[in-house]
């Protein structure tokens, strides 16, 4: 099949990128043709996978009601579909550029599949219904996201695939050092504030530990600056992104991964990569994480914005290397179970090609 993936903002990184990047990359080995269409400075790139990238900006057009520039939005994408020809368009849902989707497949003919990241059919009936007339399939990545969608009958149309990401090799001996990782993009909703006021805890408790915490954001300088204040600066490494395929070796170094979100997570994935690095994982008692992570099994849930019980988790895996060892190959072995990534793409060609019959 030749697949276009309409991906928001790959190749930059974030979940919905990370999700787009790892299946695109499945199904060029799996010998479909595959392109992608980001939004973007406009320009065609080439992605790390070598699939053709189709940048065409949407959301700021979108944001700034800019007529305009949304015709030049729809002018762009379409463009991009009639030079790729694909047989299929795999629309991963943003909320803003679910109208460019709603304009473009109202004349495309080409059959498409949606896939729900987020809680946009929590946000009413007419949402829900454009989105499922321009489909031929609708899926959702989480049983926490299906269960937010109001309406009975539309939630009755939409498919649940769970996330899956790559198996990884198994890792090296668990480390000796305390070494605390965490991973995502630097806005409130991450907690990572509360991750730093939990680690003066940790620190006090665990003189030679230390923090990672990986990513970017509009706060960054703000957790820098509270790390400061919080007289531990020396402790706490700020790395910038790391590459998707660092991500697992960042992750072998770790002792635990800290998971502070504050708001609700569709899904997660970084609990499933700690999981797959047999690392146990510390996360907030929040959206999907719950669905992951076997509280006093795989790891531990705490509630959101509670530096004292996130402390107190962290702390306790510290203390005890063979109990946070143990945690992490259990870890490991439900990915195996649960979130197989193999059986996840399979579910996607499966509503590809249903989507193709009609």
């Amino acid at each position: 099949m030749r697949i276009l993936i309409w991906g928001n903002c790959y190749p930059r990184i974030g979940g919905i990128e990370t999700f787009v990047g790892h299946l695109a990359e499945a199904l060029i080995d799996r010998g479909h043709a595959v392109a992608m269409l980001s939004d973007a400075p406009a320009g065609r790139t080439v992605s790390t996978h070598g699939a053709p990238v189709w940048s065409v900006p949407m959301v700021e057009p979108i944001k700034a009601g800019d007529p305009a520039a949304i015709l030049d939005a729809i002018r762009g994408i379409r463009q991009a579909i009639t030079a790729f020809a694909p047989d299929i368009i795999h629309y991963n849902v943003a909320a803003a550029e679910c109208m460019l989707f709603d304009k473009v497949m109202q004349s495309a003919g080409i059959p498409a599949v949606a896939t729900l990241h987020n809680t946009l059919l929590s946000q009413g009936q007419s949402t829900g219904a454009r989105l499922l007339s321009r489909s031929d399939v609708v899926t959702i990545v989480s049983a926490y996201l299906h269960a937010t969608i109001p309406d009975a009958a539309i939630r009755s149309r939409i498919r649940l695939i769970p996330n899956a990401v790559p198996a990884r090799a198994a890792p090296g001996p668990y480390p000796a050092r305390p070494h605390v990782f965490a991973l995502g993009r630097m806005v409130e909703e991450k907690g990572f504030d509360t991750l730093i006021d939990a680690f003066a805890s940790v620190v006090q408790a665990h003189h030679g530990a230390v923090l990672t915490l990986a990513g970017n954001g509009p706060i960054r300088s703000a957790l820098e600056a509270r790390a400061a204040a919080r007289g531990i600066a020396d402790a706490v490494a700020f790395p910038g992104w790391i590459e998707p395929g660092d991500v697992p070796a960042a992750l072998a170094s770790a002792a635990v991964v800290a998971m502070p979100s504050r708001w609700q997570e569709p899904f997660g994935l970084v609990a499933l990569e700690a999981g797959h690095a047999a690392r146990p994982c510390v996360a907030a008692h929040v959206g999907e994480l719950p669905s992951i992570i076997v509280d006093g099994e795989t790891g531990r849930l705490v509630p959101p914005d509670d530096p004292k019980a996130l402390a107190h988790a962290l702390i306790g895996f510290l203390a005890d290397p063979a109990a946070a060892e143990a945690a992490g190959c259990r870890a490991r072995q439900r990915m195996a179970a649960h979130f197989d990534f193999g059986r996840m793409v399979d579910a996607y060609v499966s509503a590809y090609e249903c989507a193709r019959r009609g």
